[in-house]
């Protein structure tokens, strides 16, 4: 699957959240033969992330379902909605 991420995305940011199970974002990267940027911060990573888009790019965020308090905090969106 790493080939297929770096074959799909330009930018590749590794984050991490506060989840006792949660493997550290410099560990995840370790995975990956191009540049990642590591952002332990999920929110930071995020607002980075978003600040990489032009107008006609898309923002993709993978992995573990724990992120998504920081997807509610930074986008003020429930997912109880969906």
């Amino acid at each position: 699957i790493i080939t297929d991420l770096e074959k799909t995305f330009d930018i590749i940011i590794c984050t991490e959240t506060d989840h006792k199970s949660q493997m550290k974002s410099g560990r995840i990267a370790e995975f990956f033969r191009k540049e990642v940027h590591i952002i332990a911060d999920p929110i930071a990573a995020i607002s980075f992330a978003e600040e990489q888009l032009n107008q006609t790019g898309n923002l993709v965020i993978t992995g573990t379902h724990y992120i998504g308090e920081a997807v509610h905090k930074y986008f003020d969106l429930s997912f109880d909605k969906f």
